[in-house]
């Protein structure tokens, strides 16, 4: 690392010192945070791919059964990470939570290595040692980037390795040796391999020595930049083979694997901008707006002013730009921040859940960033620009202190963040583990000794204690609990109506991405629940008049609602079809499809969770404007017609009071 004496008195620590003691305080604090996090939900499904890719390198076919691989677009997944990961495990004995805790840190410790290669290259790039070290500090300060950093073994290690990659390009082009340039086609290997994306470095690399060629003067220069090739090639082609069963069955599988991954099977809707779009209607501007948003300001501007002054530079030296100078590298790095999301663009790519699919170009805007920093001009200016990168990364800290551990759901100031349930309503915040985890911990503390069963979407239970984990029963369906369900931790808000009370809720910004309802009156009426919650259920029989048929129905008017009880809830129930039809006072009130009609249909389905303290429940919301009365019941179906079992009209008066009609 080396240090310096400033005449004999002082010492003076080297960039590079900096650096990686700055590495070892991110270390340090990420092994006191990263318990706070969880396991992903695609934990489980990533480390049997990897235990499946290890039988079928091992020629074990006999342990591997028809849905396993060769199977399905899983196996085009590269396990350049995972099977380390996995073996590691294993040569270690680690099993169950400890097993998850060094998974997790060994993704953060890949994060941090992307780190000190974005120091290194752009050292490299500028000749600068504070803004290599800004460079760093802005790679990992970002604070949506941080948390994935716990539990993303696929885009973390992809952006670190990514990075990684284009430090050994410069290193390759600078060198300009065979030897140099195998590195770099195994490196590249590597990158592809985790994600098949890195294929577009291969053809950058390829690229720039065609460039090469044609500027050669001389058959010796021309010699070196084919020989230099070739071994790129042949060292890309041999590694990436041999690190990649799926090409073990023929080297054409590659084609299907692009093929495959580009037009991803799943399509799920995405809610952009307030709207719900399939993923593959997704407009152009998905990608750019996603990382504005949720980018810090200062990267994002600094990164703005790296690329058109790169751009600039390489429009007044076409020359400098074209040969194998720095400038190249640094129009490379230009290229790889803004040439991916045009890409998309143009080919229709499937991308979804935010920029995750993208987010190795974090590590271009990074190191575009400090490039912009160098446009300051006088000393005096770029002094205090380094002040100003200080304060902003002290206010990123502060930002991400504040939302610990909930940095996946960081948005900047470009967005609106003041108004509650603002970006809920209007962009998907995806559910992350850190949020179930936070549920599970409050039920170990509020619960001590008591045995619960608990429903959610993805378990995250390995996390827990061991003598936790022999309490808490966590189903990733509600039937696991029967009729013993305690409660349902949901990502985001209830899907519905309020049907059970609300005993635990974590919000970011002022808007809800985790909350927890009780469905065990018993366990409510614990001294240790929440209070508020406990009275939710008791208010809703208390303000409410009933009207008595095969359920009861309860209308609350200060919700407006009509809220469906039967008891005891049996399984038949979650199949139970209702019909509501809404009588107004003034049918001009109607929409304009159903005025024929004389009422608003607002037919439903029992929700499948809609089980609290053994009762059925459920819980619809009545239009805004004024209702004369109302007419619900519950069909079944019987030779494909469906007829009533009940039905019942209940009027409701100007007070808002109620009275029913059999």
């Amino acid at each position: 690392m080396g240090t310096t004496r400033d005449n004999g008195s002082r010492i003076i620590l080297s960039d590079r010192t900096w650096a990686v003691a700055s590495l070892v305080l991110f270390a340090v604090a990420g092994a006191a945070a990263f318990d706070d996090y969880g396991p992903s939900s695609m934990t489980a499904r990533e480390q049997h791919t990897a235990a499946v890719n290890l039988e079928y390198i091992l020629g074990n076919d006999d342990a591997l059964s028809d849905d396993d691989f060769p199977v399905g677009y899983n196996r085009y997944f590269g396990m350049a990470f995972e099977l380390p990961l996995l073996l590691t495990q294993r040569a270690l004995g680690l099993e169950s939570r400890p097993a998850y805790l060094f998974r997790s840190y060994a993704i953060h410790l890949s994060w941090l290595c992307g780190g000190f290669a974005c120091f290194l290259l752009a050292r490299r790039l500028f000749s600068s040692g504070p803004l290599a070290f800004i460079a760093m500090l802005l790679f990992l300060l970002q604070p949506r980037l941080y948390a994935h950093a716990f539990f993303n073994s696929k885009d973390v290690p992809f952006l670190s390795m990514f990075v990684i990659a284009l430090y050994l390009v410069h290193r390759a082009f600078e060198k300009d040796t065979v030897r140099a340039f195998v590195v770099l086609g195994m490196g590249v290997a590597l990158l592809t391999n985790l994600r098949i994306m890195g294929v577009m470095l291969f053809a950058a690399v390829l690229g720039m020595r065609a460039c090469d060629l044609f500027c050669a003067a001389q058959w010796s220069g021309r010699r070196r930049v084919l020989a230099t090739a070739g071994a790129f090639v042949a060292a890309c082609a041999a590694t990436l083979y041999a690190i990649s069963p799926y090409l073990w069955s023929g080297p054409l599988e590659f084609a299907e694997a692009l093929r495959v991954l580009s037009r991803h099977p799943r399509l799920p809707w995405q809610l952009f901008q307030g709207r719900l779009i399939r993923a593959d209607d997704l407009p152009w501007h998905y990608v750019p707006t996603w990382m504005a948003i949720t980018t810090p300001p200062f990267t994002l501007l600094l990164g703005v002013v790296g690329v058109v002054g790169t751009a600039w530079r390489a429009a007044a030296h076409p020359s400098r730009a074209a040969g194998n100078t720095p400038l190249r590298l640094e129009c490379l790095v230009a290229a790889c921040l803004t040439a991916p999301p045009l890409a998309v663009a143009a080919l229709g790519a499937h991308t979804f859940a935010d920029w995750r699919h993208l987010y190795f170009l974090h590590a271009p805007l990074s190191l575009m960033a400090a490039s912009g920093l160098r446009l300051s001009g006088a000393a005096w200016v770029r002094r205090g620009t380094y002040a100003a990168a200080g304060v902003a990364a002290a206010g990123i800290l502060a930002s991400m202190a504040r939302i610990h551990p909930y940095q996946h759901a960081y948005f900047n100031f470009l967005v609106d963040r003041t108004t509650p349930e603002h970006l809920r309503t209007h962009y998907y915040i995806r559910d992350r583990p850190m949020t179930r985890l936070g549920a599970l911990r409050h039920l170990a503390l509020a619960y001590p000794s008591t045995n619960l069963c608990v429903a959610a979407s993805r378990p995250v239970h390995q996390f827990l204690s061991e003598a936790q984990r022999k309490r808490i029963t966590v189903s990733t369906d509600r039937s696991g609990c029967g009729q013993h369900l305690d409660f349902i931790i949901y990502d985001g808000v209830a899907p519905f109506e309020l049907h059970a009370p609300e005993v635990w809720t974590r919000k970011v910004y002022g808007n809800t991405i985790a909350s927890m309802h009780g469905f065990n009156l018993a366990l409510l009426n614990d001294p240790h629940a929440d209070r508020g919650a406990r009275e939710t259920y008791r208010s809703l029989t208390q303000s409410a008049a009933a009207a008595r048929a095969h359920y009861d129905v309860y209308f609350t008017a200060a919700r407006s609602a009509l809220t469906y009880a039967r008891a005891p809830c049996v399984q038949a129930d979650s199949r139970a079809r209702f019909f509501l039809h809404v009588v107004p006072v003034d049918t001009d009130d109607l929409p304009d499809d159903q005025v024929r009609y004389g009422f608003e249909h607002r037919d439903f389905n029992l929700p499948d969770q809609a089980m609290f303290d053994g009762k059925c429940l459920a819980t619809v919301r009545l239009p805004e404007y004024a209702v004369d009365h109302v007419r619900t019941g519950q069909t079944e179906e019987k030779n494909d017609v469906w007829n009533a079992l009940w039905e019942v009209t209940i009027e409701i008066a100007a007070d808002n009071s109620m009275s029913k009609s059999p």
